[in-house]
């Protein structure tokens, strides 16, 4: 299972590199890693009953916090780092992230020990 996702990870991270510099890969990398998270979250949200299940409602809000994180970092990649209040949305963003984590984290050790 763990080889149906590393090697075709690693080979998409190492195939561009014959056309492109490496932190031009990696930035369209982030483009796409961007794409396919929002694609996840908002196919989940419309066609899941997400809302059912604590799990399913911690599930929304990791995809969410993971999309707007991948997405301000695009954003940044590719205008730049002086947009208006970059840090405020930042902290914002990674504070929902690391606290969606931790969530998940206890929810998990939860439910291993039952």
């Amino acid at each position: 299972m763990i080889a149906r996702t590393v090697v075709p990870a690693v080979a998409l991270a190492l195939l561009p590199l014959i056309w492109v510099s490496a932190e031009s890969a990696g930035d369209i990398l982030l483009l796409g890693a961007a794409g396919a998270s929002w694609a996840f979250t908002l196919l989940y949200l419309a066609r899941s009953p997400w809302w059912t299940r604590h799990v399913g409602r911690m599930l929304v809000a990791f995809t969410l916090a993971l999309s707007l994180v991948l997405t301000q970092n695009a954003v940044g990649t590719w205008w730049g780092e002086n947009y208006p209040y970059r840090g405020e949305i930042r902290d914002v963003l990674y504070a929902a992230l690391g606290v969606t984590l931790i969530r998940l984290t206890l929810a998990l050790r939860r439910l291993q020990s039952r």
